[in-house]
């Protein structure tokens, strides 16, 4: 009887994929680690938790947490959604590791296409790259969704999010609408990607250069929807998305007057390892990921207990990859 199950099992894993989704499978994992597909759906188990604002994504090889991916869903009120994507969640593709002890299986790669699948597919989201963590973190997956037809959305409005945050911390500072325009005198030509030198300013002055440069700000696009906080990586970002416009900014605040809102906005996207725009795949490539994740899908065996620790496992995992590669200002040590 034991036989005939075990053979009855292979018979229902033999069956699972299509040809072409096995075909793409091989160009994911080094199978020669395995010996063939049907060994490999044996052997790995893909797990996901879905807690609607946070998704983890867990594959397993022989009971180990082998990669790991984590995805965060942006509320509406965020934006971060371009055209055509307007009407889809974005998703910020936020943490991936792969285990040192798999390397060279395809495993990293595997995690990455199968989480995008997932949340493309099977969500209806777009996905965009992390914002604060690593340099790392997203740019290979990026790398290799663009080979197989990653779809690009219009790139962020970043120009329209520094627009509205500074209108919030107006209506914060009480800085009244009524206050006549008058840009400040031009210093120095100054490079805003340089160290710029402290300047001393009282806070009537530095309240009408917040002023002065809400106004200056022209949008990249009319609408709201698609306005998109910058990458933290940005000190000028981090800060004024929480506390708000400090003395210490003056001196950038005064050089953003002198400039286009191209010019801005190129400032703003200037760090490379956030992509700027989301992305979707072709239905094709999804269908095919949603079949491979769905012949290795185990989350319906795993009880809530069981789950966490899966997951906790996966956690784990990201933390000793990061601490192992990622030096304390999130940049690649390897």
């Amino acid at each position: 009887m034991k036989v005939i199950l075990e053979n009855w099992q292979q018979f229902l894993t033999e069956a699972t994929l299509s040809k072409k989704s096995e075909f793409l499978l091989k160009r994911l994992v080094n199978m020669k680690k395995f010996g063939s597909v049907e060994k490999f759906l044996q052997r790995t188990k893909f797990f996901v938790q879905d807690k609607g604002d946070e998704i983890r994504l867990v594959i397993t090889i022989d009971g180990e947490a082998a990669a790991y991916s984590l995805f965060s869903a942006y509320e509406d009120s965020e934006g971060c959604r371009p055209d055509p994507t307007e009407s889809m969640t974005t998703y910020e593709f936020k943490n991936v590791a792969r285990s040192g002890g798999f390397k060279g299986y395809g495993i990293g790669k595997l995690i990455g296409f199968l989480s995008v699948c997932y949340i493309n597919g099977k969500l209806g989201g777009s996905i965009t790259s992390d914002r604060n963590t690593s340099d790392k973190a997203s740019s290979q997956l990026i790398k290799n969704m663009s080979i197989i037809g990653a779809k690009k959305s219009d790139s962020f409005d970043y120009v329209g999010w520094l627009k509205t945050t500074l209108a919030r911390h107006m209506k914060r500072m009480k800085i009244e609408e009524g206050i006549m325009d008058k840009f400040r005198d031009k210093g120095p030509e100054l490079d805003p990607y340089d160290d710029l030198p402290r300047i001393d300013i009282n806070d009537d002055d530095f309240k009408q250069l917040i002023k002065d440069l809400h106004d200056h700000l022209e949008p990249m696009t009319a609408k709201s929807s698609d306005d998109c906080q910058p990458s933290f990586n940005i000190n000028f970002v981090h800060f004024l998305s929480m506390s708000g416009p400090s003395k210490t900014d003056a001196p950038l605040m005064q050089k953003f007057l002198e400039m286009t809102a191209d010019q801005i906005q190129a400032f703003l996207d200037s760090d490379e390892r956030v992509q700027g725009y989301t992305f979707t795949l072709p239905q094709a490539i999804l269908a095919m990921g949603n079949e491979i994740s769905d012949a290795m899908d185990a989350t319906s065996e795993a009880d809530e207990e069981e789950m966490d620790h899966i997951m906790r496992s996966g956690d784990e995992l990201f933390g000793q990859v990061y601490s192992a590669e990622i030096d304390p200002h999130g940049r690649s040590i390897t």
